[in-house]
Protein backbone atom coordinates (compact mmCIF):
# COMPACT_ATOMS: atom_id res chain seq x y z
CA UNK A 1 0.00 0.00 0.00
CA UNK A 2 2.90 2.36 -0.73
CA UNK A 3 0.78 4.42 -3.14
CA UNK A 4 -1.99 4.70 -0.54
CA UNK A 5 0.48 6.02 2.03
CA UNK A 6 2.01 8.53 -0.39
CA UNK A 7 -1.44 9.84 -1.33
CA UNK A 8 -2.35 10.05 2.36
CA UNK A 9 0.72 12.16 3.15
CA UNK A 10 0.02 14.43 0.15
CA UNK A 11 -3.56 14.87 1.41
CA UNK A 12 -2.26 15.84 4.85
CA UNK A 13 -0.03 18.46 3.28
CA UNK A 14 -2.91 19.93 1.25
CA UNK A 15 -5.07 20.04 4.39
CA UNK A 16 -2.36 21.93 6.30
CA UNK A 17 -2.05 24.35 3.39
CA UNK A 18 -5.79 25.06 3.53
CA UNK A 19 -6.87 23.33 0.31
CA UNK A 20 -9.46 21.10 2.00
CA UNK A 21 -11.28 20.07 -1.19
CA UNK A 22 -8.00 18.90 -2.75
CA UNK A 23 -7.22 17.04 0.48
CA UNK A 24 -10.56 15.22 0.31
CA UNK A 25 -9.81 14.14 -3.25
CA UNK A 26 -6.42 12.77 -2.25
CA UNK A 27 -7.78 11.01 0.85
CA UNK A 28 -10.39 9.36 -1.40
CA UNK A 29 -7.68 8.20 -3.83
CA UNK A 30 -5.64 6.91 -0.89
CA UNK A 31 -8.62 4.91 0.38
CA UNK A 32 -9.22 3.48 -3.09
CA UNK A 33 -5.63 2.25 -3.08
CA UNK A 34 -6.01 0.66 0.35
CA UNK A 35 -8.34 0.93 3.38
CA UNK A 36 -7.08 2.98 6.30
CA UNK A 37 -8.83 4.15 9.49
CA UNK A 38 -6.37 7.02 9.66
CA UNK A 39 -7.32 8.25 6.17
CA UNK A 40 -11.02 7.88 6.95
CA UNK A 41 -10.60 9.96 10.10
CA UNK A 42 -8.70 12.69 8.29
CA UNK A 43 -11.26 12.78 5.48
CA UNK A 44 -14.00 12.95 8.15
CA UNK A 45 -12.24 15.96 9.67
CA UNK A 46 -11.94 17.52 6.20
CA UNK A 47 -15.65 17.05 5.49
CA UNK A 48 -16.44 18.68 8.83
CA UNK A 49 -14.18 21.62 7.90
CA UNK A 50 -16.32 22.34 4.81
CA UNK A 51 -19.58 21.78 6.68
CA UNK A 52 -20.48 18.37 5.23
CA UNK A 53 -21.44 16.78 8.56
CA UNK A 54 -23.27 13.77 7.11
CA UNK A 55 -20.17 12.59 5.23
CA UNK A 56 -18.00 13.44 8.21
CA UNK A 57 -20.12 11.18 10.40
CA UNK A 58 -20.19 8.43 7.77
CA UNK A 59 -16.40 8.37 7.50
CA UNK A 60 -15.95 8.36 11.27
CA UNK A 61 -18.32 5.41 11.65
CA UNK A 62 -16.50 3.54 8.87
CA UNK A 63 -13.20 4.20 10.66
CA UNK A 64 -14.63 2.73 13.87
CA UNK A 65 -15.76 -0.39 12.04
CA UNK A 66 -12.38 -0.76 10.36
CA UNK A 67 -10.30 -0.24 13.51
CA UNK A 68 -12.33 -0.16 16.77
CA UNK A 69 -9.23 0.49 18.91
CA UNK A 70 -8.62 3.91 17.33
CA UNK A 71 -10.06 6.62 19.63
CA UNK A 72 -10.07 9.31 16.95
CA UNK A 73 -12.97 7.67 15.10
CA UNK A 74 -15.21 7.82 18.18
CA UNK A 75 -14.24 11.43 18.84
CA UNK A 76 -15.02 12.54 15.28
CA UNK A 77 -18.29 10.59 15.22
CA UNK A 78 -19.30 12.22 18.51
CA UNK A 79 -18.46 15.72 17.26
CA UNK A 80 -20.37 15.25 13.99
CA UNK A 81 -23.39 13.85 15.83
CA UNK A 82 -23.41 16.76 18.24
CA UNK A 83 -23.19 19.30 15.42
CA UNK A 84 -26.11 17.48 13.76
CA UNK A 85 -27.99 18.09 17.06
CA UNK A 86 -28.07 14.39 17.88
CA UNK A 87 -26.72 14.81 21.43
CA UNK A 88 -27.69 11.34 22.60
CA UNK A 89 -25.74 9.69 19.79
CA UNK A 90 -22.75 11.95 20.53
CA UNK A 91 -22.56 10.54 24.05
CA UNK A 92 -23.15 6.97 22.92
CA UNK A 93 -20.18 7.10 20.51
CA UNK A 94 -17.95 8.13 23.42
CA UNK A 95 -19.24 5.40 25.70
CA UNK A 96 -18.69 2.83 22.94
CA UNK A 97 -15.16 4.14 22.67
CA UNK A 98 -14.52 3.72 26.40
CA UNK A 99 -15.14 0.00 26.05
CA UNK A 100 -12.53 -0.28 23.30
CA UNK A 101 -10.03 2.40 24.35
CA UNK A 102 -10.40 2.77 28.15
CA UNK A 103 -8.68 5.74 29.72
CA UNK A 104 -8.08 7.69 26.49
CA UNK A 105 -7.78 11.35 27.58
CA UNK A 106 -9.06 12.87 24.32
CA UNK A 107 -12.12 10.63 24.37
CA UNK A 108 -12.82 11.53 28.01
CA UNK A 109 -12.65 15.25 27.19
CA UNK A 110 -15.02 14.74 24.25
CA UNK A 111 -17.44 12.81 26.52
CA UNK A 112 -17.37 15.64 29.05
CA UNK A 113 -18.11 18.23 26.37
CA UNK A 114 -20.94 16.12 24.95
CA UNK A 115 -22.57 15.54 28.32
CA UNK A 116 -22.55 19.18 29.28
CA UNK A 117 -23.84 20.11 25.82
CA UNK A 118 -26.93 17.97 26.31
CA UNK A 119 -27.36 19.25 29.87
CA UNK A 120 -27.14 22.83 28.67
CA UNK A 121 -29.68 22.02 25.99
CA UNK A 122 -31.99 20.92 28.81
CA UNK A 123 -31.37 24.25 30.57
CA UNK A 124 -29.32 22.42 33.16
CA UNK A 125 -27.11 24.90 35.02
CA UNK A 126 -23.83 24.02 36.69
CA UNK A 127 -21.11 26.29 38.00
CA UNK A 128 -18.10 26.67 35.75
CA UNK A 129 -15.98 25.24 38.56
CA UNK A 130 -17.79 21.91 38.30
CA UNK A 131 -17.23 21.42 34.60
CA UNK A 132 -15.00 18.40 34.76
CA UNK A 133 -15.43 14.70 34.13
CA UNK A 134 -18.21 13.64 36.54
CA UNK A 135 -16.38 11.89 39.33
CA UNK A 136 -16.84 10.68 42.86
CA UNK A 137 -14.38 12.83 44.76
CA UNK A 138 -14.10 13.94 48.34
CA UNK A 139 -12.52 16.95 50.03
CA UNK A 140 -9.72 14.99 51.69
CA UNK A 141 -7.40 15.04 48.68
CA UNK A 142 -7.98 11.46 47.51
CA UNK A 143 -7.34 11.13 43.78
CA UNK A 144 -10.64 11.32 41.94
CA UNK A 145 -12.12 8.12 40.59
CA UNK A 146 -13.84 8.42 37.23
CA UNK A 147 -17.04 6.54 36.53
CA UNK A 148 -16.60 5.31 32.99
CA UNK A 149 -15.99 1.79 34.32
CA UNK A 150 -18.51 0.62 36.88
CA UNK A 151 -15.93 -1.73 38.35
CA UNK A 152 -13.83 1.21 39.58
CA UNK A 153 -16.43 2.76 41.87
CA UNK A 154 -16.75 0.00 44.52
CA UNK A 155 -13.23 0.78 45.74
CA UNK A 156 -14.67 3.94 47.29
CA UNK A 157 -16.35 1.94 50.03
CA UNK A 158 -12.98 1.76 51.78
CA UNK A 159 -12.84 5.52 51.77
CA UNK A 160 -16.29 5.75 53.34
CA UNK A 161 -14.95 3.77 56.30
CA UNK A 162 -11.67 5.65 56.44
CA UNK A 163 -13.39 9.02 56.76
CA UNK A 164 -15.95 7.84 59.30
CA UNK A 165 -14.72 10.36 61.87
CA UNK A 166 -15.62 13.29 59.62
CA UNK A 167 -18.97 14.95 60.28
CA UNK A 168 -21.15 15.55 57.21
CA UNK A 169 -23.41 18.13 58.78
CA UNK A 170 -23.98 21.81 58.25
CA UNK A 171 -22.26 23.99 60.81
CA UNK A 172 -25.72 25.29 61.62
CA UNK A 173 -27.04 21.80 62.38
CA UNK A 174 -27.85 20.83 65.94
CA UNK A 175 -26.10 17.50 65.35
CA UNK A 176 -22.85 19.12 64.24
CA UNK A 177 -21.30 18.69 67.69
CA UNK A 178 -22.24 15.02 67.93
CA UNK A 179 -19.28 12.69 68.46
CA UNK A 180 -21.02 9.82 66.63
CA UNK A 181 -22.88 11.21 63.60
CA UNK A 182 -25.50 8.81 62.28
CA UNK A 183 -24.20 9.13 58.74
CA UNK A 184 -20.73 7.81 59.50
CA UNK A 185 -19.42 4.95 57.38
CA UNK A 186 -22.25 5.31 54.87
CA UNK A 187 -21.37 8.33 52.72
CA UNK A 188 -19.08 9.59 50.05
CA UNK A 189 -19.86 12.73 48.12
CA UNK A 190 -19.23 14.73 44.98
CA UNK A 191 -19.60 18.42 44.25
CA UNK A 192 -21.19 17.73 40.87
CA UNK A 193 -24.85 16.78 40.47
CA UNK A 194 -24.42 15.35 36.98
CA UNK A 195 -27.21 12.88 36.13
CA UNK A 196 -24.54 10.71 34.53
CA UNK A 197 -22.91 10.46 37.93
CA UNK A 198 -26.26 9.63 39.55
CA UNK A 199 -26.77 6.88 36.98
CA UNK A 200 -23.40 5.20 37.53
CA UNK A 201 -23.71 5.28 41.32
CA UNK A 202 -27.27 3.90 41.26
CA UNK A 203 -26.12 1.01 39.09
CA UNK A 204 -23.77 -0.03 41.90
CA UNK A 205 -26.38 0.14 44.64
CA UNK A 206 -25.36 3.53 46.03
CA UNK A 207 -28.34 5.72 46.91
CA UNK A 208 -28.04 9.26 45.43
CA UNK A 209 -29.15 12.09 47.70
CA UNK A 210 -28.12 15.60 48.67
CA UNK A 211 -25.99 16.32 51.74
CA UNK A 212 -25.70 19.71 53.41
CA UNK A 213 -21.98 20.20 53.92
CA UNK A 214 -20.80 23.46 55.42
CA UNK A 215 -23.96 25.27 54.23
CA UNK A 216 -23.64 23.91 50.67
CA UNK A 217 -25.44 20.98 49.10
CA UNK A 218 -23.29 18.19 47.66
CA UNK A 219 -24.29 14.96 45.94
CA UNK A 220 -24.22 12.30 48.63
CA UNK A 221 -23.37 8.74 47.65
CA UNK A 222 -24.97 6.61 50.38
CA UNK A 223 -24.25 2.95 50.94
CA UNK A 224 -26.33 1.78 53.87
CA UNK A 225 -24.76 -0.42 56.52
CA UNK A 226 -28.07 -2.30 56.38
CA UNK A 227 -30.65 -2.13 53.61
CA UNK A 228 -34.36 -2.90 53.85
CA UNK A 229 -35.71 -4.95 50.92
CA UNK A 230 -38.81 -6.95 50.10
CA UNK A 231 -40.11 -9.34 47.47
CA UNK A 232 -43.03 -7.45 45.85
CA UNK A 233 -45.03 -10.70 45.69
CA UNK A 234 -44.89 -11.04 49.47
CA UNK A 235 -46.04 -7.54 50.44
CA UNK A 236 -49.09 -7.73 52.72
CA UNK A 237 -52.22 -5.86 51.59
CA UNK A 238 -54.89 -5.49 54.28
CA UNK A 239 -58.61 -5.81 53.75
CA UNK A 240 -58.97 -2.20 54.89
CA UNK A 241 -56.66 -1.01 52.11
CA UNK A 242 -58.57 -3.03 49.53
CA UNK A 243 -61.84 -1.44 50.65
CA UNK A 244 -60.33 2.06 50.58
CA UNK A 245 -59.11 1.58 47.00
CA UNK A 246 -62.58 2.21 45.58
CA UNK A 247 -62.79 5.50 43.75
CA UNK A 248 -59.03 5.86 43.22
CA UNK A 249 -56.96 5.37 40.10
CA UNK A 250 -53.27 4.59 39.76
CA UNK A 251 -50.61 5.38 37.14
CA UNK A 252 -46.88 5.42 36.50
CA UNK A 253 -44.88 8.17 34.82
CA UNK A 254 -47.94 10.26 34.01
CA UNK A 255 -46.91 13.29 36.08
CA UNK A 256 -43.24 12.95 37.07
CA UNK A 257 -42.51 16.65 37.53
CA UNK A 258 -45.75 17.18 39.43
CA UNK A 259 -44.91 14.37 41.86
CA UNK A 260 -41.40 15.79 42.19
CA UNK A 261 -42.85 19.21 43.04
CA UNK A 262 -45.32 17.75 45.55
CA UNK A 263 -42.57 15.78 47.32
CA UNK A 264 -40.50 18.95 47.59
CA UNK A 265 -43.52 20.89 48.83
CA UNK A 266 -44.23 18.33 51.56
CA UNK A 267 -40.65 17.64 52.69
CA UNK A 268 -38.84 20.90 51.94
CA UNK A 269 -35.35 21.64 50.61
CA UNK A 270 -33.61 18.67 52.19
CA UNK A 271 -31.90 15.66 50.64
CA UNK A 272 -33.92 16.32 47.45
CA UNK A 273 -32.36 19.72 46.74
CA UNK A 274 -32.91 21.76 43.57
CA UNK A 275 -29.84 20.48 41.68
CA UNK A 276 -30.70 16.87 42.42
CA UNK A 277 -34.34 17.42 41.42
CA UNK A 278 -33.13 18.79 38.12
CA UNK A 279 -30.84 15.79 37.59
CA UNK A 280 -33.70 13.34 38.30
CA UNK A 281 -36.03 15.24 35.98
CA UNK A 282 -33.41 15.19 33.22
CA UNK A 283 -32.93 11.43 33.62
CA UNK A 284 -36.67 10.84 33.44
CA UNK A 285 -36.99 12.98 30.32
CA UNK A 286 -34.04 11.23 28.59
CA UNK A 287 -34.30 7.54 29.55
CA UNK A 288 -32.31 6.29 26.56
CA UNK A 289 -29.17 7.96 27.92
CA UNK A 290 -29.15 6.04 31.18
CA UNK A 291 -29.16 2.48 32.49
CA UNK A 292 -31.01 3.68 35.60
CA UNK A 293 -34.65 4.55 34.83
CA UNK A 294 -36.42 7.23 36.87
CA UNK A 295 -40.13 6.73 37.60
CA UNK A 296 -43.06 8.40 39.26
CA UNK A 297 -46.08 6.65 40.75
CA UNK A 298 -49.41 8.50 41.04
CA UNK A 299 -52.69 8.02 42.89
CA UNK A 300 -55.65 10.03 41.56
CA UNK A 301 -59.04 10.92 43.02
CA UNK A 302 -61.54 12.45 40.61
CA UNK A 303 -58.73 13.70 38.38
CA UNK A 304 -56.69 15.19 41.22
CA UNK A 305 -53.25 13.93 42.25
CA UNK A 306 -53.57 12.91 45.92
CA UNK A 307 -50.48 10.74 46.50
CA UNK A 308 -47.35 9.59 44.74
CA UNK A 309 -43.73 8.62 44.98
CA UNK A 310 -40.46 8.83 43.10
CA UNK A 311 -38.34 5.77 42.44
CA UNK A 312 -35.84 4.27 40.06
CA UNK A 313 -35.11 0.88 38.57
CA UNK A 314 -31.81 -0.97 38.19
CA UNK A 315 -32.43 -4.19 36.29
CA UNK A 316 -35.38 -5.88 37.98
CA UNK A 317 -34.82 -4.03 41.26
CA UNK A 318 -37.04 -1.05 42.12
CA UNK A 319 -35.87 1.54 44.67
CA UNK A 320 -38.33 3.86 46.44
CA UNK A 321 -36.89 7.33 46.93
CA UNK A 322 -39.55 9.52 48.52
CA UNK A 323 -43.28 10.16 48.41
CA UNK A 324 -46.15 12.40 49.47
CA UNK A 325 -49.87 12.21 50.17
CA UNK A 326 -52.65 14.73 50.72
CA UNK A 327 -55.46 12.37 51.80
CA UNK A 328 -55.27 10.07 54.81
CA UNK A 329 -54.56 6.48 53.82
CA UNK A 330 -53.54 7.20 50.25
CA UNK A 331 -49.83 6.77 51.01
CA UNK A 332 -50.43 3.19 52.14
CA UNK A 333 -52.75 2.60 49.19
CA UNK A 334 -50.07 3.78 46.79
CA UNK A 335 -47.47 1.42 48.27
CA UNK A 336 -49.81 -1.57 48.17
CA UNK A 337 -50.93 -1.01 44.59
CA UNK A 338 -47.30 -0.48 43.57
CA UNK A 339 -46.33 -3.80 45.14
CA UNK A 340 -48.86 -5.60 42.96
CA UNK A 341 -47.71 -3.81 39.83
CA UNK A 342 -44.03 -4.54 40.55
CA UNK A 343 -44.80 -8.23 41.03
CA UNK A 344 -46.93 -8.38 37.89
CA UNK A 345 -44.23 -6.71 35.77
CA UNK A 346 -41.41 -9.00 36.85
CA UNK A 347 -39.56 -7.06 39.55
CA UNK A 348 -37.99 -9.39 42.11
CA UNK A 349 -36.57 -6.83 44.57
CA UNK A 350 -38.19 -3.80 46.16
CA UNK A 351 -35.55 -1.64 47.83
CA UNK A 352 -36.93 0.49 50.69
CA UNK A 353 -33.61 2.02 51.76
CA UNK A 354 -33.18 2.17 55.49
CA UNK A 355 -35.35 0.13 57.84
CA UNK A 356 -38.51 1.71 59.32
CA UNK A 357 -41.47 0.17 61.14
CA UNK A 358 -44.01 0.71 58.35
CA UNK A 359 -41.63 -0.92 55.85
CA UNK A 360 -41.28 -3.95 58.09
CA UNK A 361 -45.07 -4.23 58.29
CA UNK A 362 -45.20 -4.27 54.50
CA UNK A 363 -42.82 -7.22 54.43
CA UNK A 364 -39.42 -5.53 54.41
CA UNK A 365 -36.39 -7.31 55.87
CA UNK A 366 -32.90 -6.09 56.67
CA UNK A 367 -29.89 -7.33 54.73
CA UNK A 368 -26.22 -6.47 55.17
CA UNK A 369 -24.29 -4.06 52.97
CA UNK A 370 -22.34 -6.95 51.43
CA UNK A 371 -25.55 -8.85 50.66
CA UNK A 372 -27.08 -5.74 49.08
CA UNK A 373 -24.06 -5.12 46.84
CA UNK A 374 -24.08 -8.74 45.70
CA UNK A 375 -27.83 -8.53 45.05
CA UNK A 376 -27.51 -5.43 42.87
CA UNK A 377 -24.60 -6.96 40.99
CA UNK A 378 -26.78 -10.00 40.25
CA UNK A 379 -30.02 -8.17 39.36
CA UNK A 380 -28.84 -5.15 37.37
CA UNK A 381 -28.49 -7.14 34.15
CA UNK A 382 -32.06 -8.45 34.37
CA UNK A 383 -34.89 -6.83 32.44
CA UNK A 384 -38.11 -5.45 33.89
CA UNK A 385 -40.10 -2.38 32.86
CA UNK A 386 -42.38 -0.29 35.06
CA UNK A 387 -45.30 0.99 32.98
CA UNK A 388 -48.91 1.65 33.85
CA UNK A 389 -51.45 3.96 32.19
CA UNK A 390 -54.06 5.35 34.57
CA UNK A 391 -56.00 2.33 35.87
CA UNK A 392 -58.58 1.64 38.54
CA UNK A 393 -56.60 1.04 41.76
CA UNK A 394 -58.88 -1.73 43.01
CA UNK A 395 -58.52 -3.62 39.74
CA UNK A 396 -54.74 -3.64 40.19
CA UNK A 397 -55.01 -4.80 43.79
CA UNK A 398 -57.15 -7.80 42.98
CA UNK A 399 -55.40 -8.73 39.73
CA UNK A 400 -52.54 -10.53 41.41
Amino acid sequence: HLMSRELFLQANEEFRNGDVHRAITLYTQSLEAGPSAEALCNRSLSYRRIGDLENSLSDAKEAINLYPKHAKGYVLASVASEELNNFSEAIQFCESGFREVPGDATLQKRWTAATFKILDDFNYSVDASTRYIPAVEDCFQYPYVDVFDLEILPSLIKKFDNIASQKYFSRDSEESDSEEPEMEKEFGFSWTFSPFMVDKCSQLGYFPMALLIDRFFALGVKLHVERCVADPKEVHVSKTTRNKSKGFSFSCNKAYDQVLAECHKQHGENWLCAKLRHAFSFMHANPDLFETKMHSVEVWKEGKLVAGELGYTVGDCYTSQTGFYTLSGTGTLQLCVLSRLLAKQGFTVWDFGMQMDYKEKLGGRKISRESWLNLVQERRTKKAFLVCPETNARDLLVSF
